[in-house]
């Protein structure tokens, strides 16, 4: 497999918005796509879904793979520039961080609201062996050995999680991992 494709903080703004993240994801588990098809995949109409390939173009994350012949017109066919992305190099610049901090926002709400439409809805299973919905907060603490431990289960986790995506009812699962906020310290 190549490496990951190096995201700069100009590439990761443009992944702050959910639809483009959504895109991306259509992309990376179908291959390549047609504007429409894109639109049927994220539930946007397809005149909302030009705007978002062509800043995603713009910054080098998607391009026109193929073209296949349609009604009207050839209809373009996109893909993504790179199979995996990564923020390892945007993080260790500010503007990286910052873009990094804005797309966990933009993730987090997102599942956030997720949850919120599940739980009003009939959709939502909170318990059982077919559960559907949760939300859990974890602090722990882990010395170096462990955190190197836990980050190669949650990878495995998360590479088991998109070899699975197939057929069947469509799932969420965002995962936010940061240092626990030190307590204040109190003042006598």
């Amino acid at each position: 497999m190549a490496p990951p494709l190096e995201l700069s903080a100009a590439q990761l703004r443009v992944m702050a918005s959910t639809a483009r993240t959504r895109i991306v994801g259509a992309l990376a588990q179908h291959g390549r796509l047609s504007a429409s098809e894109m639109a049927a995949h994220i539930g946007q109409p397809v005149s909302g879904v030009y705007h978002h390939i062509d800043q995603l173009e713009r910054v080098g994350l998607v391009r026109i793979v193929a073209t296949r012949p349609s009604a009207r017109r050839p209809e373009k066919l996109y893909g993504l520039i790179s199979e995996q992305l990564s923020a390892r190099a945007a993080s260790k610049t500010a503007a990286g961080r910052a873009a990094l901090a804005q797309v966990a926002r933009r993730f987090l709400t997102a599942a956030a609201r997720s949850v919120a439409a599940a739980l009003s809805s009939d959709a939502a299973v909170t318990d059982g062996q077919v559960r559907n919905t949760s939300v859990r907060r974890i602090q722990m603490r882990l010395d170096r050995k462990a955190l190197i431990q836990f980050n190669a289960e949650l990878d495995a986790l998360l590479e088991r999680a998109q070899a699975r995506s197939g057929r069947g009812k469509a799932l969420e699962f965002t995962v936010a991992l940061a240092p626990a906020p030190r307590p204040p310290r109190t003042t006598r």
